[in-house]
């Protein structure tokens, strides 16, 4: 039997995260910076990117010799959009939130000291939020960040999140203190909010979605602050409160 602990495959280890590196650039990233990135000899990571290339999960620009995410991963990508259960309720539910609001709803997770951004269904507004699936920021910057460390004891949230703080905006929290107190409020029921702590001039307001005793998931709608009047807060908490009762509901 295979020990419950095995070492990790270095090179498997290693390919996974070219993949996670390269997704999270859209402007793609040169051996060299894969080779800094991953503190790795480029004669050890050269043959993987040639390999990946050959098979379609990379594709190198022929001019500037960056590496971007090739065709075989967008199939990937698309199988376990299709594919995966969870992931087919959690773009339902944001869905029907924004058919609700009419603001942008996105879901994330936690990934080492960053929320990571599964999915993201858009506002019908012309004015909206403009960013990806994939992209990862600070926990402690945003709203579903906060969502997601509520799960956790001020100790290990202060683990995660290190001084100096990164501060992405003037209004981002400047001191754990801050933070902890936002914390207890999520953790006693209240929502979480970014208020132009990740970008000027937009509102985040979020929940965490449980599973056990485990928060897995955040989600958030995403607005910009002109629009965040009184009657639209009330409803996006009204509409975040039901989705998350469903979600936790099925995910049980």
């Amino acid at each position: 039997m295979a020990p419950s602990h095995a070492p990790a495959h270095r090179t498997t280890q290693r390919i996974l995260e070219i993949l996670t590196l390269i997704a999270a650039e859209k402007d793609g990233l040169s051996l060299t910076d894969l080779c800094r990135a991953m503190d790795a000899p480029k004669g050890s990571l050269y043959p993987i990117l040639k390999t990946m290339s050959d098979q379609r999960f990379l594709s190198q620009d022929p001019t500037s010799g960056r590496y971007h995410m090739g065709a075989m991963t967008a199939l990937c990508g698309r199988a376990f959009e299709q594919n995966d259960g969870t992931f087919k309720l959690l773009n339902e539910c944001a869905r029907q939130v924004v058919d609700a609001c009419g603001e942008t709803c996105q879901v994330g997770f936690r990934d080492g000291s960053y929320v990571r951004y599964l999915l993201r269904v858009d506002s019908p507004q012309p004015v909206r939020l403009a960013s990806v699936p994939g992209v990862t920021l600070p926990l402690h910057t945003t709203a579903i960040g906060k969502a997601l460390l509520s799960a956790l004891p001020n100790q290990e949230v202060d683990q995660l999140v290190k001084i100096p703080w990164e501060r992405l905006t003037s209004h981002t929290l400047a001191t754990p203190e801050l933070l902890h107190l936002e914390l207890d409020q999520v953790r006693a029921g209240d929502f979480a909010y970014d208020r132009g702590e990740t970008s000027e001039g937009v509102t985040c307001i979020a929940l965490p979605v449980h599973k056990g005793d485990q928060i897995p998931w955040g989600i958030g709608v995403t607005t910009p602050a002109f629009r965040l009047d009184q009657h639209k807060e009330a409803l996006i908490k009204e509409v975040l409160a039901a989705s998350r009762a469903t979600l936790e509901s099925l995910l049980a």
